[in-house]
């Protein structure tokens, strides 16, 4: 377990390194506004893969990826591509957590037919809330 999270660590920061170096020396170039968001998400893809095919935790990259991305990738962006970064990143989030609540909401329907727990769907609710309470606060 802790081989797993240690190795997936490790590739995210690695891969949050190089992205953030390539994305400082490609400063100078003027590349343009599009170009910096897509290699930004270009490099966290890049862990995912990465972390993917060396049958490793892709979601420990990627939170890690993100976490050295923001403090440092975010920073090397023309201000331009920041705020369409920062655009893209609440558009995308917000898609993704409509497809989870969805996708929830539909799984609790199929349950209902199949097989029925109280306890799962109580614990599966106070999850969902305290999350959802973390992640607004």
């Amino acid at each position: 377990m802790s081989h797993l999270f240690i190795s997936s660590f490790i590739l995210g920061l690695v891969v949050g390194i190089i992205g953030s170096l390539f994305l400082k020396k490609l400063k100078v170039y003027n590349i343009g506004r599009v170009a910096e968001s897509a290699l930004i998400i270009l490099f966290a893809y890049l862990s995912y893969i990465l972390t993917e095919s060396l049958h490793l935790s892709p979601i420990i990259a990627l939170l890690f990826n993100g976490i050295f991305n923001s403090h440092y990738s975010f920073y090397n962006l023309s201000f331009q591509a920041r705020e369409e970064s920062s655009i893209l990143s609440r558009v995308l989030s917000g898609l993704a957590e409509a497809f989870i609540f969805t996708y929830l909401g539909l799984t609790a329907i199929h349950y209902f037919s199949i097989a029925f727990s109280w306890s799962f769907m109580i614990f599966e609710l106070i999850t969902v809330v305290c999350g959802r309470f973390i992640s607004v606060f």
